[in-house]
């Protein structure tokens, strides 16, 4: 006999004999629970591990690429090509499921407004998905993140202004993103991060530098909730990234001087950010992917120009991060997903 949602504890796990799938019991819903693993060893096409793809950017502001990119996290080494970009831009917010990779708007320099996606498993030119993540006046500098069925848009510029606008769709549809609720205040330049239940948004810019962090719970609509704050407030985070339970914030910018701070926080609860860590440099304005047990952050603006540096930590520990490798070229304002994070 079934127990009524009031008696359910956290975390419970039940096995639903209608889906034929296990299920577990977080913030009032029933999930279902992803019992498959990547396996980190290989790179054969039909297996590929946990991927990270590197996609856009700019080396300087006025320079955009179509440049692609590709790692996989269990192994450190340089970036090796995944061929180019549809088109040229920045700033893009990006988010993936197991199969596909979407970039949202961007800038180049006009301001963006298609979904841009790649199969990660396969190599080859990224594609427009025939959807637009806002329609109207387009959008860059987002946050971008998702669990295996559903994405949201976090923030961003639509080009005259900040927006404080939270958007959602669906992988498995190619139609424009929806009205999913708002965050508190109008914020571009913002890092983000999920677990398969809540999704994370951290810092930016309202016009000044913030330390704030926001979250939803990923399968519902609704406005952003207060989480915390980081440990320094700042702007052009290296993205940020997750595992299923601890969101990882990377470098950024706190006027005058790129950082090189590493924060986390635990997912499944509220609190401030804590400091773990260091970049093997400060930089801002990198892209940041996750397996469930590394994080990497590409890219990025570092001294006044671009690197093509690739930073890695192990997200349970933390520490100094190390060389993971390099990228092809050097550029900021990348997008990365991955078909390893923690939303999945």
């Amino acid at each position: 006999m079934s127990l009524p949602p009031s008696e359910v504890p956290q975390g419970a796990i039940r096995f639903n004999t209608d889906s034929q799938r296990l299920e577990f019991y977080a913030q009032g819903e029933w999930w279902v629970m992803s019992t498959d693993a990547l396996n980190l060893g290989r790179t054969v096409q039909s297996n590929i591990g946990a991927r990270a793809v590197f996609a856009f950017g700019s080396a300087p502001d006025t320079s955009f690429t179509t440049a692609v990119d590709y790692i996989n996290i269990a192994s450190m080494g340089d970036a090796t090509n995944f061929t180019n970009a549809h088109t040229d831009k920045a700033r893009t917010g990006s988010a993936a499921n197991k199969i596909f990779g979407l970039f949202f708007g961007g800038f180049s320099p006009s301001v963006n407004d298609d979904i841009s996606k790649c199969t990660i498993s396969s190599l080859g030119t990224t594609v427009n998905s025939g959807a637009n993540v806002n329609a109207s006046t387009g959008l860059h500098s987002m946050a971008g993140l998702s669990n295996d069925v559903r994405y949201l848009v976090m923030g961003g510029n639509d080009g005259p202004a900040r927006v404080n606008t939270i958007l959602h769709g669906d992988f498995s549809t190619s139609a424009n993103a929806l009205d999913f609720g708002d965050i508190s205040t109008a914020t571009d330049q913002v890092a983000s991060c999920a677990s398969p239940v809540r999704g994370i948004m951290a810092g930016g810019d309202t016009g000044s530098t913030v330390n704030t962090i926001e979250y939803v719970t990923i399968g519902t609509l609704g406005n952003a909730q207060d989480f915390g704050d980081l440990s320094v407030a700042r702007i052009a985070m290296n993205i940020g990234c997750s595992n299923a339970t601890r969101g990882v914030f990377m470098g950024g910018f706190a006027s005058p001087a790129q950082l090189d701070v590493i924060d986390y926080i635990t997912i499944t609860s509220t609190g401030n950010a804590t400091g773990y860590g260091d970049l093997v440099a400060a930089k801002r304005d990198g892209a940041a992917a996750c397996s469930s047990t590394r994080a990497v952050s590409g890219g990025g603006g570092a001294s006044g120009s671009e690197t093509a540096r690739i930073d890695t930590i192990e997200i349970a520990t933390g520490g100094q991060a190390t060389d993971f490798g390099d990228l092809n070229a050097a550029h900021s304002k990348k997008g990365a997903v991955s078909n390893g994070h923690g939303g999945l």
